[in-house]
């Protein structure tokens, strides 16, 4: 006969018997596992957060490929749009990989139409207000008329008027509304027309400027 759990006992072996044998074993654990489960978390943590805002980004059209964009302090055009960062030009050519998580705020200067003012800086001393006034809104009607610059205008030129006064200089404000990334051409153009104009009916503009 085979013998029991009592005689395998009696002959030396464990005591705890047949209830050891059929007792679980330990669990098999990795020392420091949890330190390195801490640690993923915190480096895949910014990859989640940067997914999750470049989620955002395409779904809410904040801005796409082409578009001429400030995110946070960087500014450029956006040459490269994917789920986790942003590339940028800037106007040295150089290119920028912003996080997306990272993108805020965002202004898009391009989406659907472009605007950018432009200001005249007038020199104070003996300053015939009026006659400038008229002299720039002839210049920005002029402009607007132009058919090289008209197909790219949403509307005519505005000019505000006077924008801010400082001890050295008047500034005259012009507010430019263009198709979609026509904006910065379209103002370096009416800028040298302008001071070109001003110069021939001699109104000196403000030996500093901004």
């Amino acid at each position: 006969m085979a013998q029991g759990c009592s005689d395998r006992t009696r002959a030396g072996r464990s005591p705890g018997g047949c209830a050891d044998a059929l007792a679980p074993l330990p669990p098999l654990g990795i020392p420091g596992s949890g330190a390195l489960l801490g640690a993923l978390a915190i480096v895949f943590q910014g990859l989640l957060r940067d997914f999750a805002a470049g989620l955002v980004v395409l779904f809410d059209d904040c801005y796409a490929i082409g578009d001429s964009v400030d995110l946070g302090e960087l500014s450029g055009e956006v040459v490269d749009l994917g789920v986790l960062s942003t590339e940028l030009r800037g106007a040295d050519s150089r290119v920028m990989t912003v996080p997306n998580s990272g993108c805020e705020p965002v202004v898009n200067h391009t989406k659907l139409c472009s605007g950018a003012e432009l200001r005249l800086p007038l020199a104070p001393g003996g300053l015939d207000l009026p006659h400038v006034l008229e002299v720039v809104r002839q210049e920005v009607t002029a402009f607007a008329a132009d058919s090289d610059w008209q197909p790219l205008l949403l509307q005519p030129p505005q000019l505000r008027g006077v924008s801010e006064v400082t001890v050295d200089a008047v500034w005259l404000s012009v507010l430019l509304t263009t198709l979609a990334g026509r904006h910065n051409a379209a103002r370096r153009e009416l800028l040298a027309r302008l001071v070109e104009r001003l110069g021939l009916e001699g109104i000196a503009l403000a030996g500093s400027a901004r």
